[in-house]
């Protein structure tokens, strides 16, 4: 009988210490999922919640200005391209007044640049002129100085001369 009880024993242990591995286990997990239970009931959601809740409402805020924003700016600038075309037509219509006005002043130099050749072109005239009429004063200055010295009269043709011709 010894030995079937220690055959029994052995049997018996096995299965016991089998049972009670698992059943401890059990406890244990059994105790995990209380602890979580008991997490999870205190845990405050509404405050999480309330704050997310919050920040979609700024957030949402949020979004509604910036479109009011961005129609506001989107009529400025449709305004400000207006302005922009506007402006654009008076730059060209002044550009082509400019162009007009820059022809004529280009026209009136042109005869200017001429005027003032025909004035270099008579004065030159008038001043060959002038040397050849002080030549010829010289050359009557010398001849009267000679009839003087030689005592001879000239004859004169009515009204011209410097008057010193006729009696020396």
């Amino acid at each position: 009988g010894l030995r079937d009880f220690r055959a029994y024993d052995e049997a018996m242990g096995k299965a016991r210490e089998e049972y009670m591995k698992k059943r401890r286990n059990v406890r244990e997990h059994l105790a995990k999922l209380g602890s979580k239970k008991e997490y999870e009931d205190n845990r405050d959601f509404d405050g999480p919640i309330s704050k997310a809740e919050k920040r979609l409402a700024n957030r949402k805020e949020q979004l509604e200005k910036a479109e009011a924003d961005e129609e506001e700016l989107k009529e400025k600038v449709s305004d400000l391209k207006a302005k922009l075309a506007n402006a654009e037509g008076e730059v060209k219509e002044a550009t082509d007044v400019e162009k007009e006005k820059d022809e004529v002043v280009a026209e009136r130099q042109k005869e200017h640049g001429d005027a003032v050749a025909e004035q270099q072109r008579v004065r030159k005239a008038i001043n060959t002129e002038e040397s050849a009429l002080e030549r010829l004063r010289g050359k009557l200055h010398e001849t009267l100085q000679k009839a003087r010295v030689e005592e001879v009269e000239l004859p004169i043709i009515g009204g011209g001369g410097d008057g010193a011709a006729g009696t020396s």
